[in-house]
C-alpha cells in the first residue's frame, strides 16, 4: 500500500455511497482526492448486510460491489490474522464490528475515516472526522 490510505468506518462508506451531506467537511475533502486509497473492511460489507436484513438501510451488496470494483482507488480488506490479532488486543470496544474496523486499521497502519466518538477519544491519532 503506497500513498495515503485510509479505511472507512462502515457509516463513512455508506454516507459517500448514499449521504455525502452527512460526512463532515475534512473527510468529504479526503474521499473527493483521487490520489489516495481507500480500503473497507470487509466486516464492514457484513456489518451493511446485517443493517438491510433488520431494516435500517436500504442498498443492494451488488451496488456496493459494483462501485468497488469500478473505482480504482477503493479496495475490500479481509478480516485476516493481521487484524485478528490486533483485535484480540482491543478490551475498550465491545461491538465486534467496531472492533475489527479499528483492529484492522491498526494493523496496515491506515488512518481510520469515523464519526464514532468512542474510537475517535479512544484513538485521535488513528481517527479523523
Amino acid at each position: 500500500m503506497i500513498g495515503t490510505n485510509y479505511l472507512l468506518d462502515t457509516h463513512s462508506f455508506v454516507y459517500w455511497l448514499l449521504e455525502e451531506k452527512s460526512l463532515s467537511k475534512k473527510v468529504l475533502k479526503i474521499l473527493q482526492k483521487p490520489e489516495y486509497n481507500f480500503f473497507i473492511s470487509s466486516m464492514s460489507i457484513l456489518e451493511i448486510q446485517y443493517l438491510v436484513e433488520i431494516g435500517r438501510l436500504e442498498i443492494e451488496l451488488g451496488d456496493i460491489f459494483s462501485y468497488i470494483d469500478s473505482t480504482p482507488n477503493f479496495n475490500i480488506l479481509a478480516f485476516d490474522r493481521p487484524a485478528l490479532v490486533e483485535s484480540l488486543k482491543l478490551n475498550s470496544h465491545r461491538d465486534p464490528f467496531d472492533r475489527i474496523i479499528v483492529a484492522t486499521a491498526q494493523a496496515y497502519k491506515l488512518k481510520l475515516l469515523t464519526k464514532d466518538l468512542r474510537i475517535l477519544k479512544t484513538f485521535p491519532k488513528l481517527a479523523i472526522w
